[in-house]
């Protein structure tokens, strides 16, 4: 194995495969004969001693090791963090909280988002993960970690570019960002916008309480999206299973990443391959004959769902 990442949730995940060419992604086992492999470990709710034991127990030795954390600072960072340290103590830790093409920009520390401290925007609203804090040696809790400023891709590069340069590699951590540009460096990325067929069809479920999320379904709704072969369904499992059971869809498209878990979960699904993006932070995979698009809540313009028709249809 050449890769080995590890997401809290599987918008994140998927996210992160969508970075490496070939990448597989799992919510449980897999084979260590692929070169890149993306788990969600599905620990963003956990206690911060669970999320760390699930960590520990699922890191595996590989020549790069990745734990994506989300951009916004939700989830157990520093529990998982530091129990990557504690079960890999011969390699330092760099993080990368910077993801400049969505607006998340680290300065002196302070995870600025749309040039707002994290924790006086929306995100400090969330019911599960609220985010209190936006000094990110604060959220880190005192552990000896290598914390990156970044307002460019340039900067994220010049990271990722001091990771690679430590022997063995340097324990990687950050956002979709932080992915993209070892996947480049590397020589796995992906070439070009993600190939897929046309999907006519699609299942829209929007399971995130997110402001941003909201308004993408109701621009979506008043441009007309969902009066024809679109089709909003609620976000319980049971109604988006009785959904795909009662019509024939291409695609399903998937905001929020609890959402995305309780419905892959629900299929019995197999591993997810992802294709590349459709838009920055937008994935396409394949799973169960269907083509998954998925994206976290809380980010994006209003009319990004209208775009995403545009760019698959």
């Amino acid at each position: 194995m050449l890769i080995f990442a590890l997401a809290d949730d599987l918008t994140g995940a998927l996210e992160t495969g969508a970075k490496f060419r070939g990448a597989v992604v799992t919510t449980n086992g897999f084979s260590p004969d692929e070169a890149v492999v993306v788990v969600d470990t599905e620990t963003r709710h956990l206690t911060q001693e669970r999320a760390a034991h699930v960590v520990r127990q699922t890191a595996r030795e590989a020549k790069l090791i990745y734990k994506k954390t989300d951009s916004t600072l939700r989830g157990n960072i520093a529990a998982e963090l530091g129990a990557l340290m504690n079960a890999f103590p011969d390699r330092a830790l760099i993080y990368a909280p910077a993801y400049p093409d969505l607006g998340r920009t680290v300065r002196n520390s302070c995870l600025l988002i749309d040039g707002v401290p994290a924790h006086q925007t929306a995100f400090a609203r969330d019911p599960l993960n609220p985010v209190c804090e936006s000094d990110i040696r604060k959220v880190l809790s005192g552990l000896d970690i290598r914390v990156v400023d970044g307002e460019t891709n340039a900067d994220v590069e010049n990271a990722a570019r001091e990771i690679l340069a430590s022997e063995p590699y340097a324990l990687a951590a950050g956002p979709g960002a932080l992915a993209g540009a070892l996947a480049r460096l590397m020589g796995l990325a992906l070439s070009g916008p993600a190939e897929h067929p046309l999907l006519h069809r699609c299942l829209v479920v929007n399971g995130s309480l997110h402001p941003a999320s909201s308004a993408q379904i109701d621009c979506a709704r008043a441009r007309g999206l969902f009066d024809g072969e679109w089709v909003l369904c609620g976000r319980e499992p049971g109604a988006v299973l009785r959904a795909l059971n009662e019509s024939r869809f291409d695609g399903i498209v998937v905001f929020g990443g609890d959402t995305a878990f309780e419905i892959h979960e629900a299929l019995q699904l197999p591993e997810l391959r992802t294709m590349g993006e459709v838009l920055t932070g937008v994935p396409i995979s394949q799973c169960g004959g269907m083509y998954w698009i998925t994206k976290a809540g809380g980010f994006g313009p209003p009319e990004l769902l209208c775009d995403i028709r545009r760019r698959v249809t």
